[in-house]
């Protein structure tokens, strides 16, 4: 079968953009809110904070400078405008599409890269990576991943140290844009393995892959000293998260091939011992796996093991070795997928000469896919619409009712909020997120004793949760109780040091109290996570004033003029001082 170039370009794209068209009209939602509406630290590009670990409050645990710097190009021509950012997921959708063509064919052959890449563009999976606006940023990393690997591919074909230095040179980029691609060196590893030989020659280009990896983790530890972990597996032993993940991989392979019923959250029940007959069930699956990879090895059937290889090093990242937030998320099978679509490709590619009825299967499985991806998009109209599709699966999802409420409450419908966060309590009447959620509708009400209770019973059921010890600090700060306000904004220090609000909150109580040397530390703790905040410089040029600094205290009123031109109350202090 002979196929031209330029049907081949025009195949790809309609596979990959036409069942992604009906995206547009979608709202934010999920995490979209905290980077494009709630971030201020996205409005400027900021390369050196954003490589300083600058991020939303709860996404503190991630090192992904790179990733920032791109959100906050796009951020810069989109702003609030879910249009832009769509846009940018599908432009990352597409050239994902392309890549996986150019690397199956050089893998395999045309016609096997073909089917792969249409499969690939068309999988459902792949929806919570391109409708889910902020995910796509993180699927820019794994772009940079597959140039960096199809580079090295033609550096093995050609052997030219151009596309070995463009490989490391993106690889490093991929690491710094999404922590998932570090595993490049091992798919480059494995690739070698399937299809190449591995010499002494060979290891030395290994080493440089794995010092950029090396790099990059020394830079992101160096930085995030502290990680914020409030959303962590943390309380699960390791042997626990290793039994329960082998019951996350046998979901992944499932996800991965039928794609439905999809999900935004998976609840997973945790396996604590070997007489979890599914636990057992599924470590014999990954293990008949693991030997049949070992068979086909053997039996020079290579790519079969390269495929199998691809799927479990892709999602090693993500199998809770360390504690992530989830046992399983679809975004993390972007990446994972494309040994499926090699798989679909190559059974394609043998028999479809053959037999007619391959050609039709292929037919039924793209209008399949491709129908279920449409229908998928539409979940991701907006937060509410998002989690009624997650309880209409889950009925007991707490989660999903305490995001719904989280909903209403930025609609300020207070009133539904409750409800929704009342059922979560219903169900589980231990569950703390949801008494801090309702503690925070009373402070947005100004019901600061009746959030108060709200917080005491969630520190009760969750005593390591900085959030609602900073909040019971605000609520006590309202109410006119300084020392009671101190000490809640010291024990959400003490569990997170780079917990910005409280570090600044208790700068301003500081300042109020007129302990001005405290005040003038913790306003330097607090720009030392986020800089570009005008009432910080602001905060600290009254501490200065007060001290009869006035030099000092000039010099905080400008920065905190440059940052904010239209602050009238700097503009006032800077005019006393010069008159």
């Amino acid at each position: 079968m002979r196929i031209n170039k330029w049907i081949v370009f025009g195949l790809i794209i309609a596979a990959a953009v036409a069942p992604y068209l009906n995206i547009f009209p979608n709202e934010f939602a999920y995490d979209d809110g905290d980077f494009f509406l709630g971030w201020s630290g996205i409005k400027k590009v900021d390369i050196g904070s954003f490589f300083a670990g600058n991020l939303p409050m709860y996404h503190r645990h991630v090192y992904r400078p790179i990733r920032s710097i791109i959100q906050s190009i796009v951020y810069q021509f989109s702003s609030t405008n879910p249009f832009g950012y769509h846009v940018f997921a599908l432009v990352v959708h597409l050239l994902s599409v392309f890549l996986v063509y150019l690397i199956a064919k050089k893998i395999s052959n045309k016609i096997v890269a073909l089917v792969a890449a249409m499969i690939f563009a068309l999988l459902p999976v792949h929806t919570m990576s391109i409708a889910f606006m902020t995910a796509s940023f993180d699927i820019a990393g794994i772009v940079f991943l597959l140039i960096a690997f199809y580079l090295y591919l033609l550096f093995r074909e050609s052997a030219k140290k151009k596309h070995f230095y463009g490989s490391i040179l993106l690889g490093l980029v991929a690491f710094f844009t999404y922590e998932l691609t570090l595993i490049l060196p091992l798919l480059i590893i494995l690739y070698d393995f399937c299809f190449k030989k591995i010499t002494k020659e060979q290891i030395k280009y290994y080493v440089s892959y794995f010092s950029g990896a090396l790099l990059f983790l020394i830079i992101r530890f160096s930085v995030l000293k502290e990680i914020y972990r409030e959303q962590f597996l943390t309380e699960i032993d390791f042997f626990s998260r290793m039994l329960t993940m082998s019951k996350a991989f046998i979901r992944y392979i499932y996800l991965t091939i039928v794609n439905f019923p999809l999900s935004v959250y998976y609840d997973t029940e945790i396996s604590y011992s070997l007489a979890d007959i599914k636990a057992v069930g599924s470590i014999l699956i990954i293990s008949g796996l693991i030997g049949l990879a070992i068979f086909f090895y053997k039996r020079n059937f290579k790519i079969y093991t390269f495929i199998i290889g691809w799927f479990f090093i892709s999602l090693l990242p993500v199998s809770n070795i360390i504690p992530i937030a989830f046992f399983v998320s679809e975004q993390y099978l972007y990446l994972a997928s494309f040994a499926w679509v090699l798989l679909i490709g190559s059974l394609f590619g043998k028999f479809y000469q053959k037999k007619k009825l391959i050609v039709l299967l292929l037919i039924i499985l793209v209008l399949a896919y491709g129908s279920l991806t449409w229908q998928r998009n539409k979940v991701w109209q907006n937060d509410a619409v998002l989690w009624q599709n997650v309880l209409a699966k889950q009925p007991d999802s707490v989660k999903a009712y305490n995001n719904l409420a989280f909903y209403y409450r930025n609609q300020e419908d207070y009133q539904t909020a409750q409800k929704y966060l009342k059922k979560a309590l219903e169900i589980k009447p231990e569950y703390s997120l949801a008494y801090v959620n309702l503690g925070e509708i009373c402070i947005e009400q100004e019901h600061f004793k009746e959030a108060v209770k709200y917080f005491e019973k969630a520190i009760a059921l969750r005593p390591n949760y900085a959030a609602s010890y900073y909040n019971l600090g605000f609520c006590y700060y309202n109410l006119g109780q300084l020392e009671k306000a101190e000490e809640n904004y010291q024990k959400a220090i003490k569990i997170y040091p780079r917990y910005y609000q409280s570090n600044k909150n208790l700068a301003v109580l500081y300042l109020n109290q007129k302990r001005y040397d405290e005040a003038i530390k913790k306003f330097q703790d607090a720009l030392g996570i986020q800089k570009d905040d005008y009432e910080l410089y602001f905060g600290l040029g009254l501490s200065y004033l007060a001290k009869n600094q006035k030099e000092t205290a000039e010099e905080y009123f400008q920065k905190a003029l440059k940052i904010n031109p239209d602050f009238e109350s700097a503009q006032e202090y800077l005019n006393q001082l010069r008159n």
